[in-house]
């Protein structure tokens, strides 16, 4: 997996390589774009949540879960929403850190479907000519 920064185009940075059964399915990266959870795993039973090292490593964000977990979204700068169970059934909720010392923590049993509501990036200021008429815009 490769990152390009858009202001530098010519630049690929490799995130993760890592066998082809183990290709992330679903890539969440962090608000400041330094780390990324990921979903792992050729189909929905065989899916794992994992936070990606850099190349060759990663990490179970739920490693006590046996079975299927799914990263769901960030939930702050150090914490990712984890379901554990799912394809078609219900499913646990859980906090897991992205430090490797702390332990995830079990949210709510038995849900149907989860999603993170973490705040969105504020967005590019206004050019000047466009505050002087209706003010900066944010806010």
């Amino acid at each position: 997996m490769h990152t390009i920064d858009l202001a530098r185009p010519e630049t690929l940075e490799s995130v993760w390589k890592g066998p082809a059964d183990q290709a992330p399915r679903t890539v969440i990266p962090s608000r400041d774009g330094q780390l990324f959870a990921v979903t792992q795993g050729a189909d929905c039973p065989s899916s794992r949540a994992a936070l990606l090292l850099g190349p060759g490593g990663e990490r179970p964000l739920v490693p006590e879960v046996e079975g299927r977990t799914t990263t769901l979204g960030w939930l702050d700068p150090q914490t990712v929403l984890v379901s554990a169970g799912g394809c078609g059934g219900l499913m646990d909720l859980y906090a897991a850190p992205v430090t490797g010392s702390a332990t995830p923590r079990l949210l709510v049993t038995g849900v149907g479907s989860g999603a993170s509501r973490a705040p969105a990036p504020l967005g590019p200021e206004l050019p000047k000519e466009v505050q002087l008429d209706t003010g900066s815009g944010i806010g």
